[in-house]
């Protein structure tokens, strides 16, 4: 008999934080939410240098927060864009990248875009991975990119990245949220940044 070999194939992964804001993991699609202002870990890997941290600040009626700032490490590259300073409504974003610019790793792009509404950010990484920021007047929406070869070596919001919903809410101890699904807040609480390791401070 002849050998039989079987390969899975690990598709590229999508996080997404939009609106007020309104989460959907790596693996979990339905929506789930945090209200609180601070800064948190969307998603970093274990087998190499990549992380993301979002800011919340309050939207609205003060009632929900949304995205203000975002800071992306692959290596040794940090790319901040930040709104979070000023008043609500009444504050411009920035970027931030390494200085010297010379200093950034072959691969490492962003991309800008004007729209009618928003601006768009691009950033492209030599990993294959890509974040992109729509930068509205008051908040921002964030879409992480990852690609297959980060599967199951993902943590923070974004989830577990290995095919399996249920196991998404995973806190940096190795614990697992078990209440509420909608709002999980002991588990975007563990993934604040004083209880875990920061990129940089928005």
């Amino acid at each position: 008999m002849g050998t039989h070999i079987r390969t899975i194939d690990k598709s590229t992964g999508f996080c997404v934080a939009s609106g007020d804001p309104h989460y959907q993991g790596f693996d979990r699609k339905s929506t789930y939410h945090r209200y609180d202002v601070g800064t948190y870990i969307m998603t970093t890997m274990t087998e190499r240098e990549f992380e993301v941290q979002t800011r919340l600040w309050p939207c609205g009626n003060g009632q929900v927060t949304c995205n203000c700032g975002v800071a992306v490490r692959e290596d040794n590259d940090i790319i901040i864009i930040d709104l979070c300073h000023g008043n609500h409504g009444h504050t411009l974003d920035y970027i931030s990248l390494k200085d010297p610019p010379e200093d950034i790793a072959d691969g490492t792009q962003v991309t800008m875009t004007d729209g009618s509404s928003a601006t768009d950010y691009v950033m492209y990484f030599p990993s294959g991975s890509i974040v992109t920021v729509n930068v509205y007047t008051r908040h921002m929406n964030i879409r992480i990119e990852v690609p297959g070869d980060d599967y199951r070596h993902s943590y923070g919001i974004c989830g577990n990245f290995d095919g399996d919903e249920t196991n998404d809410f995973e806190k940096p101890d190795g614990t697992f949220h078990t209440g509420s699904d909608n709002y999980p807040d002991p588990f975007f609480e563990s993934w604040r940044y004083e209880s875990v390791s920061q990129i940089a401070t928005l």
